[in-house]
């Protein structure tokens, strides 16, 4: 049975290495401190209210591959995807306008796929990541 989770605290998912996937509640906006650190989690289902991802929420989940951001998200905080080695995209919506400097250190050939003119594709540019419109 898939029970409904309300938040999830900091370091919840502390290196459980057989979490390979997670829903998130409808009701959850914000991501804690290494939440997912050291996971499993090869995929990750993203509800329309969550708002925030936390300093370090997905540190060294090496197996996380893609992230797409819901409409109206607000703000990726300190190396949220700190080494994603496996991370290759990450869409991020018109809304965000915080994307803490170090939040994707030490991920590997990553693509922000964005919108032209906005606060993702700036921070893109910044970093010299890759670039893919939507």
């Amino acid at each position: 049975n898939n029970l409904p989770v309300e938040k999830i605290e900091k370091e919840a998912f502390l290196d459980y290495k057989n979490l390979k996937e997670v829903e998130l509640n409808k009701s959850m906006v914000r991501l804690k401190l290494n939440c997912f650190k050291n996971s499993g989690l090869e995929k990750i289902i993203i509800n329309d209210n969550l708002k925030v991802i936390g300093s370090y929420a997905f540190n060294t989940c090496k197996n996380l591959k893609e992230v797409i951001l819901p409409e109206e998200f607000l703000s990726i905080e300190k190396r949220a995807f700190y080494k994603c080695s496996s991370l290759k995209k990450i869409k991020i919506p018109n809304s965000v306008r915080i994307i803490d400097d170090e939040a994707f250190k030490g991920t590997n050939s990553l693509i922000i796929e964005c919108k032209k003119n906005s606060y993702a594709e700036n921070y893109a540019k910044t970093h010299n990541l890759e670039i893919k419109y939507y």
